[in-house]
């Protein structure tokens, strides 16, 4: 306030109030510029827990749906869930670098992947590898004769 007497020009004798010099400067107050400050932290705290609310009651919902879809026992409508209700996979960067948004491309790029990491199957069974016969219950399922 010192600052703003200073710039009006005004002395102390002159016996101005802080409302004249508040209304002559057209500056907010500073305790109400504090109070502004804080209300609009206060203001943001009350939107997350809203915020907050509103995500948990969405996931809720979606897994109240989803549980009435398993329970129900109709496969069907699962299905028309699974495949009306999402949007799929998201785009997948190639090894290239390229950004994949077409279904086949993409799982083009899926299927390279994974034949590339599991192992393929020679037709051929190393009973080596198997359990031993005194450890399985059911040693007829490994073997085939």
């Amino acid at each position: 306030m010192q600052a703003l007497r200073r710039i009006l020009g005004m002395r102390w004798y002159d016996k101005v109030s802080n409302t004249v010099v508040n209304e002559r400067t057209k500056l907010p107050d500073l305790p109400s510029l504090i109070a502004d400050r804080r209300h609009s932290l206060f203001g943001h705290i009350g939107h997350k827990r809203i915020s907050d609310k509103c995500t948990k009651a969405i996931n809720a919902s979606i897994t109240n749906t989803e549980n009435n879809l398993i329970s129900d026992g109709r496969i069907g409508n699962f299905y028309k869930y699974v495949n009306n209700g999402s949007s799929g996979i998201a785009p997948l960067k190639s090894t290239d670098g390229q950004l994949l948004y077409n279904k086949l491309d993409k799982s083009a790029l899926l299927n390279n992947y994974f034949s590339n990491v599991f192992t393929k199957d020679n037709g051929f069974i190393d009973k080596d590898r198997l359990p031993k016969k005194d450890r399985c219950l059911n040693v007829s399922c490994f073997y085939h004769a």
